[in-house]
């Protein structure tokens, strides 16, 4: 209560109030409200000595000159308002008994079965470490799980009450018990654009990293695929990286086509083509693709190049030149 003394015993509070009842000369009324025998005051101007009345005294009558005696003290009527006057500081008095017997109850209380226990600091200790140091302090440890991004796992993050608040004897202590950073569940962004799935996994508290998917052949700029996938658990600030398609196109086997179908079909695609003539393998007939490079099956991007290798035509081999007749050698006449 605001304005009122305090004590740290009950002997303090109880020579508090001796010395105000005191110095306010209320200790006999206190003692008489209390039942205690209270001693009487002695008047010594009442009592003078006696004297020894002489005959004539003793013969004569009463005389009305002197008043008749009145038993009782001489200020008794003086005093008696001033008696009326002290009844309320003799209820103040008895008030202030049962204020003090009160305190003295309750410090009993505390000092006792009441005694109150302080808080220890258990804050940084682990879960196990800080439940011993609770149960040794004659209070209950109730643990609770709460995230914390600067508590390691399994460390006290804080307690309720707090360090070094004095309790009664049993009394509950939440420790709250880190689990590590707060995980939050990936979304789903496979399909969406790469600015909307961004946007999306942004706003969930991740960081983003965004990679090529060159052998997709979804439309370009379609996120293919996303690590970690969606409905995955992590922290808080973790990357999500996304793989965005270039809207890549498969090139087309043309392999054994003439050169004028396989140019075809690759512009048709969106490819451009490059042509290569060579004597090429056997079984192809000249005029004929027999490789492209990149292989059928390759994705790329729009306008990639393709190159077609085509078995070169024959020529005809050049007809034999006939080789030049000899002259016949002339034959000698016979001498006669």
């Amino acid at each position: 209560m605001a304005g009122l003394p305090t004590f740290d015993t009950p002997e303090e509070a109880v020579r508090a109030f001796i010395h105000a009842v005191d110095k306010r000369g209320l200790r006999p009324l206190l003692e008489g409200a209390m039942g205690m025998p209270v001693a009487a005051p002695m008047r010594a101007e009442n009592y003078q000595g006696t004297r020894r009345m002489g005959s004539a005294t003793q013969m004569a009558g009463p005389t009305s000159a002197i008043p008749p005696y009145r038993y009782g003290s001489e200020d008794e009527d003086e005093e008696e308002p001033q008696g009326r006057k002290k009844w309320p500081w003799i209820v103040a008095a008895i008030a202030a008994v049962a204020i003090i017997a009160g305190l003295v109850y309750a410090f009993s209380y505390v000092s006792g079965n009441g005694s109150s226990y302080a808080v220890p600091n258990v804050v940084g200790m682990s879960k196990q470490a800080a439940e011993n140091e609770i149960v040794k302090a004659n209070l209950q440890p109730l643990s609770i799980n709460r995230a914390s991004s600067s508590v390691p796992k399994g460390d006290v993050i804080s307690t309720s009450p707090p360090f070094g608040t004095k309790l009664a004897k049993n009394a509950t202590v939440k420790l709250f018990i880190s689990t590590g950073t707060a995980t939050i569940a990936v979304p789903n962004v496979v399909g969406q654009s790469a600015s909307s799935a961004t946007s999306a996994l942004q706003a969930k508290g991740f960081q983003v990293s965004e990679k090529p998917a060159p052998n997709s052949t979804a439309p370009q700029n379609q996120v293919v695929r996303q690590d970690p996938a969606a409905g995955s658990k992590v922290a808080k600030n973790s990357v999500i990286t996304i793989f965005v398609s270039g809207g890549g196109t498969k090139v087309p086997g043309v392999v054994g086509e003439s050169q004028a179908e396989a140019t075809s079909q690759l512009a048709n695609d969106g490819f451009t083509v490059n042509t290569q003539t060579e004597p090429g393998p056997g079984g192809f007939s000249p005029g004929t693709v027999f490789k492209t490079s990149p292989s059928a099956g390759t994705v790329l991007p729009p306008g990639s190049s393709v190159t077609i290798f085509v078995v070169q035509e024959q020529t005809s081999p050049p007809s034999p030149t006939p080789s030049p007749t000899a002259s016949p050698s002339p034959t000698a006449s016979p001498s006669a």
